[in-house]
């Protein structure tokens, strides 16, 4: 279970979108506490014509691990995006993250690099679906001894395909189906998966 709070101000210019924001989140594990996370993080979108949209942020944050001191330390990431708007009823958007997390034991510390991609298409009859498809890269900083001291580098690829229809009501929210398939591959064999997962919930988002 998470619990997160976050507030920050969100300033508009004619071409500009800005937002700061602070977070605090807790993160519990069976019944006791697993993590506690502060950060913030600053980003912008610059609008280069109503279609096109170029962004970029930037995160510092600070985790503590209850359990286990040798995991704690600070994170930053970096990332830049862009979204474009074909036409009306459709966006397609794209990202790039690299990020670092820094801990007390290097077997812990890690270099993360993802790139997302993602289509979303609405049809007539009120029908929206939107493609995904990402690319993760972890690579932890020193071996962990309990695995021949191996150092864990993962290879990540995942691709999500979500489906609503703004016809179905109930209260003023529409049901969205969701499946999620990911692949991923460790120097690790214990960290080596292959995972199908479906979500079914409502959304008032289109």
């Amino acid at each position: 279970m998470t619990v997160s709070g976050y507030v920050g101000p969100h300033v508009t210019w004619q071409k500009w979108d800005l937002n700061l924001l602070g977070t605090l989140s807790r993160r519990w594990y069976g019944d006791r506490v697993y993590t506690d996370t502060i950060a913030g993080s600053i980003d912008a979108t610059y609008f280069v014509t109503p279609r096109l949209g170029l962004g970029g942020s930037a995160n510092l944050s600070g985790m503590t691990y209850a359990q286990n001191a040798q995991q704690s330390g600070p994170g930053r990431m970096v990332s830049a995006n862009a979204f474009y708007t074909p036409s009306t009823a459709s966006i397609i958007r794209t990202s790039a993250a690299f990020g670092w997390q820094a801990a007390h034991t290097a077997a812990y510390a890690n270099h993360i690099a993802q790139f997302n991609l993602s289509y979303t298409r609405e049809f007539g009859g009120g029908i929206t679906l939107s493609l995904a498809p990402s690319f993760t890269r972890i690579a932890y900083d020193g071996p962990l001894a309990g695995f021949n001291n191996t150092t864990r580098i993962d290879q990540q690829v995942s691709g999500q395909v979500s489906v609503l229809d703004r016809k179905l009501v109930w209260h003023g929210l529409t049901p969205r189906i969701v499946y999620t398939y990911t692949r991923n591959r460790s120097t690790v064999d214990l960290y080596t998966f292959n995972r199908s997962r479906i979500e079914l919930g409502v959304t008032r988002a289109f």
